[in-house]
């Protein structure tokens, strides 16, 4: 769908409705609160994908924590990520079973081309 709407545009063809079912990390403002991810969601997405995968490790969080330092074991690490959310690293893509994370456009296009409904 995604790729459609970008061959569209780029053809001159106008705009296209994108519908998707999306959730926001962190808002655009610091006066609107967020909501975390629970605990099981997350534990979900990193046992599907793997922590090193999920978690953004050239982040700002990651770097001001000082994680690339420390030695932590896997649940060590997972408790950090469920304390500083921000450190997923965005988009977080499902579609049914399929997780993609992270942006590359080409691969994107593909993974939705590959798990349209």
């Amino acid at each position: 769908v995604a790729s459609e709407a970008v061959s569209r545009a780029r053809a001159g063809e106008g705009p296209t409705l994108v519908e998707a079912l999306t959730y926001r990390i962190t808002s655009h403002s610091a006066n609107i609160t967020w909501e975390t991810r629970p605990k099981e969601e997350l534990d979900s997405l990193s046992t599907r994908v793997g922590l090193d995968v999920l978690i953004n490790k050239k982040g700002m969080k990651w770097r001001t924590l000082g994680l690339s330092k420390m030695n932590l074991r896997d649940d060590q690490l997972f408790e950090k990520l469920l304390e500083h959310q921000t450190m997923i690293k965005r988009p977080v893509v499902i579609a049914g079973d399929a997780v993609m994370v992270g942006f590359d456009e080409t691969a994107l296009n593909d993974f939705l081309k590959e798990n349209e409904p």
